[in-house]
């Protein structure tokens, strides 16, 4: 395909898997604060699980932005937004490749938001993730319940949030993309 050829450069998906990968440590250290609450009163050196901490952001950030994708084709196949049919994407997946192919702009326009996608579609798992167990968290470690109840629908919200961009950016592309490709077609308005 054209447009791939105007792949992220190393440092941009580094940070993207690092923006999803930090969420997920949230996770994993909530989790361990669950079920060993001592944990909290541990000291730790910052400087010395600086670059582990990195490496294991990056790693969680492969791997949920992975299984973020499977879940989101799982739940939503091959539908998008605009109703394009399974029968309809290879035919869809041509109009990107025509649509790109002359417009290199266009085409790191198109990265750029399939990244913004990823980040939303994992950081929707992550809030619901994160919304579901930062309560028990909290009172693990003493506190009260309602601290708890306002980060968990904070996170929800965080994740309706996410969802809602994700739904709205991955429209967006759709439908800039059928445009333009409609218009070197000669069959649209262009721009």
């Amino acid at each position: 395909m054209f447009w791939r050829r105007y792949y992220m450069k190393t440092t941009e998906l580094f940070a993207e898997l690092l923006v999803i990968g930090i969420g997920g440590c949230a996770l994993v250290m909530t989790l361990a604060l669950i079920a060993a609450p001592e944990l909290a009163t541990w000291s730790f050196d910052p400087v010395r699980l600086f670059l582990p901490t990195l490496v294991a952001a990056y790693v969680l950030g492969i791997v949920i932005d992975r299984l973020a994708d499977g879940l989101f084709t799982f739940a939503f196949g091959s539908r998008s937004p605009l109703a394009i049919t399974s029968e309809q994407m290879p035919e869809y997946r041509e109009a990107t490749d025509r649509a790109l192919e002359p417009n290199p702009r266009a085409a790191q326009l198109h990265a750029y938001n399939r990244t913004r996608q990823r980040i939303c579609r994992s950081w929707t798992l992550l809030g619901i993730g994160l919304g579901a167990t930062i309560p028990f968290a909290v009172v693990s470690l003493g506190m009260t319940a309602r601290v708890g109840r306002v980060a968990s629908v904070a996170f929800v919200f965080l994740a309706v949030g996410c969802f809602l961009a994700w739904y709205a950016l991955k429209q967006a592309e759709e439908r800039e993309i059928l445009r333009l490709a409609n218009s070197r077609n000669g069959s649209g308005t262009g721009d």
